[in-house]
């Protein structure tokens, strides 16, 4: 029984910190239009269903919690007045798709860029907010919520009540845990790895953590928080320091740096151009890197999704971390991942997030970085078309393009980068499963 209460005190704990960002009071209104092209209006909605609570339920195509989330309201729909926001998900068209093909029947309101999610406050995906009949809001969760927690706080908001500390045990019990989406990427201190650093229970505020001045990724598994440190290639075997905040205090962690060898690849580029530039490619090159640093260095607000799909439908040619030998003359690592496909093959994101940049590059071709948040930046190289725009956010698995052989290649394929803290990494430290690896020695 001790045992039983302190695990009900971790979960209250958890989903109050959570929603600690959560609008309170009266719920803010917001204009909307709906899957099937219909305006909404929040108060108009509240006007149809006098007295009674209503449920808004945030939920995404990409992520995966959602999907066990989706027959709980699918059964309250039944009962209870719903209605639906798909956060990121695509336009109008997209996310009726998405409904036809899932069963979803659900009103439901398209937030491409998030703005209803901010201006409630919630952290993310997937999460709840019952309005009650005098239109304030009574209850918020994140994460998942079992379909007997949902009952009893529409039943208790229909009779006036709030979240009261008894009530909230009843709550908890129900629920059993709240789960966030997301899955880490694999332990690898190494060279051109990612080090997951433990910073402590989720039950505590979020601590922050950096590597000299620059911020690290910090985000909440299984019911602890974690530190994601991207190592660079050239680091020797030693001990890395990071710094981590949390309220008033300040520690330092050491990580220990394990060696690791990458083989070497010699290719052969018949474009001699791209091996020994002349003196206005390397004007344009240096323009362009002055570009790319930027794009590196950036470190948005959202935590990022982390269980990334393999971006593009083939074997893996070519891995990180090779030692490039371009017509006999050293050149840099390569920072990447190659998938073999052939020209004209869909580029898919990975996760979700913002596209930062596109552009046609010297050396990478046409290519696309995406921003997922916290300085987990991804990118996609020697395109042959570009389907998205800068500032448009992706869901996971949405068509950014098609793979080609533009820039410094050999033949088609994609050349896939994960940056982390300005870092390029390994990204099939990433995937999920393991990718097949072919003898192709594309660039």
């Amino acid at each position: 029984m001790f045992e039983a209460a302190i695990f009900v005190a971790i979960v209250i704990g958890v989903q109050l910190w959570q929603a600690r960002d959560a609008a309170r009071g009266p719920a803010p209104n917001f204009v909307g239009t709906l899957v099937d092209g219909r305006p909404f209006v929040l108060a108009d909605w509240r006007a149809e269903h006098p007295g009674r609570p209503l449920l808004l339920y945030f939920w995404a195509e990409w992520c995966p919690i959602c999907k066990t989330t989706a027959g709980n309201v699918s059964n309250i729909a039944a009962d209870w007045p719903v209605t639906s926001i798909a956060i990121q998900s695509g336009d109008a068209g997209q996310v009726a798709r998405v409904m036809r093909e899932k069963g979803y029947r659900w009103s439901t309101v398209v937030d491409p860029h998030a703005e209803i999610l901010r201006r409630y406050g919630l952290p993310g995906t997937p999460a709840f907010a019952i309005i009650d009949p005098a239109g304030d809001i009574s209850f918020v969760s994140v994460g998942y919520t079992s379909e007997i927690g949902l009952r009893l706080r529409l039943w208790w908001a229909a009779r006036g009540g709030a979240m009261k500390p008894f009530y909230v045990l009843l709550v908890a019990l129900a629920l059993g845990y709240t789960a966030t989406a997301g899955a880490l990427p694999k332990n690898a201190p190494v060279p051109g790895g990612v080090a997951v650093i433990d910073l402590g229970p989720a039950s505590q505020p979020a601590p922050t953590a950096r590597r000299g001045e620059q911020p690290l990724a910090v985000i909440a598994d299984r019911g602890r928080w974690f530190a994601l440190l991207g190592i660079p290639l050239d680091t020797l075997p030693g001990e890395l320091e990071i710094s981590v905040f949390s309220g008033s205090t300040a520690t330092v962690r050491n990580v220990s740096i394990r060696p690791k060898n990458y083989p070497e690849q010699r290719l052969i580029i018949k474009n001699k151009r791209q091996v020994d530039p002349d003196p206005d490619d390397l004007v344009r090159i240096e323009r362009e890197q002055a570009v790319t640093a930027e794009i590196k260095k950036r470190f948005s607000t959202p935590a990022p999704q982390t269980d990334f799909l393999l971006p593009a439908g083939g074997p893996l040619s070519s891995r990180f971390g090779l030692r490039r030998i371009f017509n006999g003359q050293p050149r840099n690592p390569h920072a990447g991942l190659d998938v073999a496909v052939g020209s004209g093959a869909p580029i898919r994101a990975p996760a979700a997030g913002v596209v930062a940049n596109t552009g046609d590059y010297f050396f990478n071709g046409n290519t696309v970085f995406v921003d997922h948040g916290q300085g987990l930046v991804t990118a996609y190289m020697h395109m042959s078309r570009i389907d998205v725009r800068a500032g448009q956010a992706v869901r996971q698995g949405e068509i950014l393009g098609a793979a080609g052989a533009t820039g410094r290649v050999t033949g088609a394929h994609l050349h896939w980068a994960v940056i982390l803290n300005n870092t390029p990494v390994d990204p099939e430290l990433f995937l999920s499963s393991p990718s097949v690896m072919t003898q192709d020695k594309r660039k």
